[in-house]
């Protein structure tokens, strides 16, 4: 019923906002009742993908822009597909101390959830731990659930439990919290990186290190950081990406110069602009009505 009324209606373009959400609705889609179907930017490979015509998308992101284009064929928006929504933040009101981190102690941040957290990610964070033997590793992904996990995760990889640190579970936890004055250097998680990390990362001008890969869904934080104009941070491989988040950890000056650069880029950026990225998105729509 659902399908033949989007049929009557005559659209031209049906948005998929589900994915793989416990909304979705596949066999909709199957039943093609407008004439072009969208997949959003994060849903690169969305439920139903052979039924998708066009999926948003920009040349960061997008690695292979020039490339013969796949199913579903990307519309690229001008600038960061990724919309930077504005952020009304909550200070973490907890210091270093009452958190348990020792005086002097770089701070990496592990801010994703524990599914995002691979082999690959423990192996070079381990690294990095050996690399920065003062640093604390602060666990504070959106659902208080996953900490425990991550604890775990790293703890398998062998990173000492005296330097994992859990924000306490009678902490409140907003999607919006401010890490400012906590955390030194955000880490993105890898293969898949994270949009959320990265978002925080951003509002609190906290330098994140990321090693983009090939696919759409490895080259969020690039896509981001890009649109923002500052990259230092971008790693190449994981040996960079252990030299990058270890320079930081342990310069202050380095780390310092980087967050005031972020500061100014995104006074000036229009990447929190939320009317310019309506109005790119629009623009993007009529090109996918227009697709063959």
């Amino acid at each position: 019923r659902a399908a033949q009324r989007i049929h009557n209606d005559n659209l031209d373009v049906l948005i998929d906002a589900a994915a793989f959400g416990p909304y979705a609705k596949p066999g909709l889609w199957s039943q093609r009742p407008a004439r072009v179907q969208l997949a959003l930017p994060g849903f690169s490979h969305p439920v139903g993908i052979g039924d998708m015509d066009v999926r948003l998308s920009d040349k960061v992101a997008e690695l292979d822009a020039d490339a013969e284009p796949v199913s579903p064929v990307p519309v690229f928006l001008e600038g960061c597909v990724f919309p930077l929504l504005p952020s009304a933040q909550m200070s973490l009101q907890l210091t270093r101390m009452q958190l348990g981190i020792g005086e002097g102690s770089a701070v990496f941040g592990v801010l994703a959830a524990a599914a995002r957290i691979s082999s690959r990610c423990l192996t070079t964070w381990k690294t990095l731990a050996e690399r920065v033997p003062t640093a604390a590793f602060f666990v504070c992904p959106m659902e208080a659930a996953d900490c425990e996990t991550i604890k775990r995760l790293l703890l398998a990889a062998g990173i000492n439990p005296a330097r994992i640190v859990l924000l306490p579970a009678s902490h409140p936890r907003p999607r919006d919290l401010s890490f400012s004055g906590v955390i030194d250097v955000v880490l993105d998680t890898m293969p898949g990186s994270d949009y959320f990390s990265t978002r925080a990362a951003i509002f609190d001008s906290i330098p994140l290190v990321t090693i983009p890969g090939r696919m759409f869904e490895e080259r969020v934080a690039l896509s981001l950081l890009t649109a923002l104009g500052d990259t230092s941070s971008v790693a190449a491989s994981g040996r960079d990406y252990v030299d990058i988040a270890a320079r930081l950890a342990m310069e202050p000056k380095v780390r310092m110069a980087q967050s005031a650069n972020c500061r100014a880029l995104l006074q000036k950026s229009p990447l929190a602009d939320m009317s310019n990225y309506v109005a790119r998105f629009e623009a993007a729509l009529f090109r996918a009505a227009a697709a063959p």
